[in-house]
């Protein structure tokens, strides 16, 4: 069952408008609304849920503020109750969402420009969501065998022009180029390179893999358009 899935209507949203006539116009409206959802159009991030053409979250609000000056703004309840359609990225990439903050011709803060993951000049004028926790489950092939990888996200950037973001995967380096990881039934071994051509097949660009001892796991960085 989709936990985002809500039927009904709208059947009135109250509204405050302010209009000075000054030698500056200044206009204002506030919109307070309950409940409230955006999606992505056109974006690499698709919906992967039947009841939604594109990738769609929900979020509880006070109120939807419009002013003369700033574009667009939102103040958020204190509890959210966020909830966010499954998604996916070149059907390759299966993305269960838990925590996304919607962003609207705001600059995210991000250190995927450190590693030239993403271009500066991209996050101009950004229009959409920093997924900040996610599952993510794809499969490759290894040797002629499917590998399953449960896998998840702390850093997704999504908007209707491009997604990029890290994605760690949980396992061990057994040697220089070869990494065990352990799905639902077995164990299973890949390889970094195998890993780094089957992005590259599926439309990912940019690519770096780095392995965090520390964190013991396979970091995959990419950019998808």
């Amino acid at each position: 069952m989709n936990p985002c899935k809500t039927e009904g209507y709208i059947s009135t949203i109250d509204l405050t408008a302010n209009y000075s006539f000054d030698d500056v116009t200044q206009t204002r409206a506030t919109l307070v609304p309950q409940r409230i959802s955006f999606e992505l159009v056109n974006s690499p991030l698709k919906s992967n849920d039947k009841d939604y053409v594109n990738f769609t979250a929900f979020y509880d609000v006070d109120r939807l503020n419009f002013g003369y000056e700033d574009q667009f703004s939102i103040d958020y309840k204190k509890e959210t109750n966020a909830c966010y359609a499954l998604a996916k990225i070149k059907d390759f990439l299966f993305i269960e969402v838990v925590k996304a903050k919607p962003l609207f011709f705001e600059r995210p803060e991000t250190n995927l420009l450190y590693n030239q993951t993403i271009k500066s000049s991209e996050l101009d004028n950004f229009f959409g969501f920093d997924i900040q926790e996610a599952k993510v489950v794809f499969e490759f092939k290894e040797q002629d065998k499917t590998i399953k990888i449960n896998s998840k996200t702390d850093q997704l950037l999504a908007s209707g022009k491009f997604a990029s973001g890290r994605i760690n995967i949980p396992c061990k380096k057994v040697s220089e180029d070869t990494f065990e990881t352990t799905n639902e039934t077995e164990k299973q071994l890949f390889s970094s390179q195998n890993l780094k051509k089957e992005w590259m097949k599926k439309g990912c660009s940019r690519l770096l893999i780095n392995y965090n001892q520390e964190q013991l796991q396979l970091e995959v960085y990419f950019f998808a358009e």
